[in-house]
């Protein structure tokens, strides 16, 4: 027994990191999902959730990079309870309905996405090897699609049920709370390393910055994250009107589509951990997805009203593989190459980048759209920008091989 325990000593930590991320991903896309009946009775257009989703991740940019001090003091897992704590918090602004406290709320949820997987990194990266590291990164990261899922499944159907859209906000916040108090358990376990002396100050933005600039595989790294987020979040949000308003589909069958997507970025996410683990370098397989997001924007770039169904979701799927699957092997490889108790630092200026790019590609996308520019244009535009950040990984896997050659 004592052997296994030592063999899953990952186990807990990566179910609790999750579960942390699961219940932020709800929080995220809960607004977006009632967006329809509370913009209704608020007497506003339901667009302005692209502003909204642009605040919230325009915020996580600067929130991730205080992550490593926030972990330096409090420990991962109660930074991970913090973060809860704000997307609650983001709910209960929400369900006010003033637009005020909408800003607020949009602004809460910043400060809670961006320091909730550097968190997760520092935690995992202690309990992990370098052979198993990809497979629980790959597997931990499920939990965003997870939440993501689930609120769009049962949302809908509670808003159905006669359901307020304001109870649902409010519900959403109370078992953030819960999930918060039940990691409390492994806050005492977990957190022994943590420095209640550390500071959260400005120079914590610099030196994690600078961490990342002066290291060559981070640099290529954040490159990467980037253009890989900016196509990631243009999937997700311009698929399915391309489908239904360029190549004619119904809406029923663009919606299948997406998620041909997402469940393709599922197994993606497994199946990467499983082939890093086992089978293939980590970069190598990086630059093999980063090739594959390319061709699939490509594919939505040239795909015809005649196309057949088949051929659509065959490429939905491929896009669902890799602009999503990339994500779990791309953190393992950010925390191996951090300096040692440094993974937190790296992964939030890693991520700073990252979310960057969530915020960079819909608005690039939507206001090239909105200038009149096709969607063919706009996504052969996020092709080539995740093509840039595949070459920035390949050249660092030449590099690499290339120093390693013999003599």
């Amino acid at each position: 027994m004592c052997a296994l325990h030592r063999r899953l000593v990952w186990l807990a930590p990566m179910l609790a990191t999750m579960l942390v991320q699961a219940m932020l991903a709800v929080n995220v896309f809960a607004l977006p999902v009632v967006a329809p009946q509370a913009a209704a009775e608020i007497g506003i257009d339901s667009s302005w959730v692209g502003l909204y989703s642009a605040t919230v991740f325009g915020v996580a940019i600067f929130s991730s990079l205080a992550a490593g001090a926030a972990v330096r003091r409090w420990g991962a897992v109660r930074t991970g309870q913090l973060c809860l704590v704000l997307g609650a918090l983001a709910a209960q602004l929400a369900a006010s309905g003033a637009l005020p406290l909408l800003v607020l709320a949009a602004v809460a949820l910043g400060l809670a996405f961006g320091p909730e997987t550097p968190a997760a990194s520092h935690l995992l990266a202690t309990v992990t090897t370098a052979r198993n590291r990809p497979l629980v990164f790959s597997a931990k990261q499920i939990g965003s699609q997870l939440g993501g899922i689930g609120a769009g499944l049962v949302f809908p159907w509670l808003l159905i049920l006669v359901f307020r859209w304001q109870a649902i906000l409010i519900a959403t916040g109370v078992l953030s709370l819960l999930v918060a108090a039940l990691l409390e358990p492994l806050h005492r376990t977990y957190d022994t390393d943590r420095d209640p002396g550390a500071r959260l100050q400005v120079a914590s933005f610099r030196h994690t910055l600078s961490l990342v600039a002066s290291t060559d595989g981070l640099r290529g790294l954040a490159i990467a994250g980037f253009g890989f987020s900016a196509l990631q979040q243009c999937l997700n949000t311009f698929l399915v009107v391309h489908l239904v308003r360029n190549l004619e589909q119904p809406l029923a069958v663009a919606g299948v589509a997406l998620a041909v997507a997402q469940v393709a970025g599922i197994v993606a996410r497994i199946g990467t951990g499983v082939l890093a683990d086992r089978l293939c370098s980590t970069r190598v397989l990086l630059v093999a997805l980063g090739l594959g997001m390319t061709l699939a924007a490509l594919g939505l770039a040239v795909a015809e009203v005649d196309w057949s169904r088949a051929a659509l979701f065959a490429v939905c799927a491929l896009f669902g593989l890799s602009a999503t699957g990339w994500q779990g092997i791309f953190l393992a490889e950010v925390a191996r190459l951090a300096p040692e108790n440094r993974a937190a630092d790296a992964t939030g200026g890693i991520l700073a980048a990252a979310y960057g790019g969530l915020v960079f590609g819909p608005l690039t996308f939507g206001l090239m759209v909105g200038a009149g520019v096709d969607y063919e244009l706009g996504y052969s535009v996020m092709a080539m920008l995740s093509l840039l950040g595949t070459c920035a990984l390949a050249v660092a896997v030449t590099a690499r091989v290339s120093s390693n050659a013999p003599r």
